[in-house]
């Protein structure tokens, strides 16, 4: 399964903007804030964001969005795979 959401995950820039940034956000993520910080088109954000939350790699919480502990998975494991 997190070989597949690798794949979900890598398939796309944005999705793995937006895990890159919940894995490093302290404090829920908006994902307006980010559009606009990012340069990114606030709808396509979203979009991608539901995307995340529909496959269980993050979750919505009362201020916004934060990855899940399978979203925690997937993301290191990218990052083990890019290091070697």
């Amino acid at each position: 399964m997190v070989t597949e959401l690798i794949g979900f995950v890598g398939a796309s820039r944005l999705r793995e903007k937006l895990m890159e940034s919940l894995s490093t956000s302290s404090e829920p993520m908006d994902v307006s804030m980010f559009a606009k910080s990012a340069r990114e088109v606030q709808h396509a954000c979203k979009r991608t964001m539901e995307e995340l939350v529909e496959k269980g790699l993050a979750r919505p919480e009362e201020n916004g969005y934060v990855i899940t502990d399978l979203g925690i998975k997937v993301i290191a494991t990218m990052k083990g795979t890019r290091s070697t």
